[in-house]
């Protein structure tokens, strides 16, 4: 079945920004011959070249061999956090989760990521059982004996917080050092470091997670706390009672990768990967465009590829992934999740993430007349060959646009069309790499054409009636 949809989408992706958000970009030559249900996913591409890579990898000492472990907090929204996908199942997501797929393909190697919390994330690098500590790490010399620290990716600050009943208040960190105020920080955390040297009269209380933090101070357990400004940005922005009263001096501002320690050829893989990153705008474009048609329209639906990838060829959505098909091509997943994650971080809007493969499949009683009529055709030919002793055959289509739009059901050998693939046209996509052209429109037209005739009962359509025949 080939709805416009299909076409463009692929395993699709569509992100709701406060309606939704994103992009779609491929490449290659057209074919005029169709193949019906055929979807092909080429190997994923890593960051540089594949000789250059594998050798690096190589080269690099990790706990598990071919492997990179790397353990979290999936409390600290947006660096990390548990998000719902499209079944409702929690997934890791976040600013770093990203990154850390970022740095294992740069480095070929297989992600592990191993939740728990923060200060067993400081614990198990100081033992040598990850090779790396993710989890909006500032590099304060004072953890330089249990781990070594990574080039800064993210340049931030720290804040002190409280709800807007109270912030009246604190108007500085010095009127919130009083015996009477409990002061809510981070086990663990520089956050609870600076609660000491800045409120050492507040009875200072150490959480496990950030989130346990917020949910006392919502229920007036905590007065106040000290949490990353991003971090404090992410929980403000979902909970309006909390208030940022003021900024947190502090000498190291950023965060870094917590490397094992004395594993030079890692640490110099990871900034090496980093640097990477931080040069690639593609995101940054994605994120601008998407935040200009927010602006003008207020809502943005954005459908993708995905087959999208970064220009050195990484493919956006293999981050979600380490399993491989039949022919070892990685199968991608997981891209609307991914930038659904990025743009709520972004620009903290309401931001859904819709996988459209199986709920597209599914969506026959929104299907196309011509649709319809060539999801006939092509099982009507394939029952018919089979009959006649066909095998090692897929049923495709030969579309004739020259006058009007006409289509027949044609049998391909599947050694033609097994592991092959088809990009969609370059050509037709426009040169901002953000939307399609009025080419592609004109070809896909014939496609949507046509209303359903279907019969429909309570809404959906009947395609057979079948006879009850109960077992004796």
């Amino acid at each position: 079945m080939k709805k416009l949809l299909a076409l463009l989408l692929a395993a699709i992706m569509v992100l709701s920004l406060a309606a939704c958000a994103s992009t779609a970009t491929t490449d290659a030559p057209a074919q005029t011959t169709e193949a019906a249900g055929t979807t092909t996913e080429t190997a994923a591409e890593p960051a540089a070249d594949t000789a250059d890579e594998t050798a690096a990898a190589a080269e690099i000492s990790t706990v598990v061999p071919g492997k990179l472990t790397v353990a979290t907090s999936p409390d600290f929204a947006p660096y990390e956090f548990y998000a719902l996908d499209e079944n409702n199942d929690p997934q890791l997501a976040g600013f770093d989760v990203a990154l850390a797929q970022y740095v294992a393909d740069y480095l070929g190697l297989e992600l592990d990521i191993i939740p728990m919390d923060f200060d067993g994330v400081l614990n198990e690098l100081a033992t040598g059982n990850v090779d790396l500590g993710m989890a909006g790490l500032s590099p304060d010399p004072a953890r330089a004996d249990a781990m070594d620290f990574s080039d800064i990716y993210y340049f931030g600050g720290q804040s002190f917080v409280t709800v807007k009943d109270k912030a009246d208040q604190f108007t500085d960190l010095a009127s919130a050092n009083k015996a009477e105020y409990s002061i809510g920080a981070q086990n663990g955390s520089i956050q609870y470091d600076l609660a000491v040297e800045n409120t050492p009269d507040a009875d200072i209380v150490s959480l496990t997670k950030v989130t346990d933090i917020i949910g006392d101070l919502l229920n007036d357990k905590l007065d106040g706390a000290f949490i990353e400004t991003a971090v404090a940005e992410n929980y403000a922005k979902n909970y309006p009672e909390l208030v940022i009263v003021c900024d947190v001096p502090y000498d190291v501002a950023g965060s870094a990768i917590g490397v094992m320690k004395g594993n030079d050829s890692l640490m110099k893989g990871v900034n090496e990967a980093i640097a990477a990153a931080l040069s690639d705008g593609s995101m940054d474009k994605f994120v601008a465009d998407v935040s200009k048609r927010y602006e003008e329209k207020k809502n943005c639906i954005v459908a993708v590829s995905e087959g999208v990838h970064y220009a050195d060829g990484r493919f956006v959505s293999e981050a979600k992934t380490a399993a491989t098909d039949g022919f070892g091509h990685a199968q991608l997943g997981g891209l609307a999740a991914t930038l659904a994650g990025i743009m709520k971080e972004r620009t903290g809007a309401k931001v859904r993430g819709i996988e459209l493969s199986l709920l597209q499949r599914c969506a026959a009683h929104c299907a196309s007349g011509t649709d319809i009529e060539e999801a006939f055709m092509s099982g009507k030919t394939a029952v018919e060959q089979m009959v006649a002793g066909q095998t090692d055959k897929m049923v495709g289509f030969a579309c004739d646009r020259t006058n009007g739009y006409t289509c027949k059901a044609k049998l391909f050998d599947l050694s033609d069309v097994a592991n092959f693939e088809k990009k969609f046209p370059a050509e037709w996509i426009t040169p901002e790499g953000n939307n399609v052209t009025e080419d592609f429109i004109k070809y896909a037209m014939p496609l949507i054409q046509g209303e359903t005739k279907l019969e429909k009962v309570n809404g959906l359509p009947r395609f057979a009636r079948l006879k009850k025949v109960f077992a004796k």
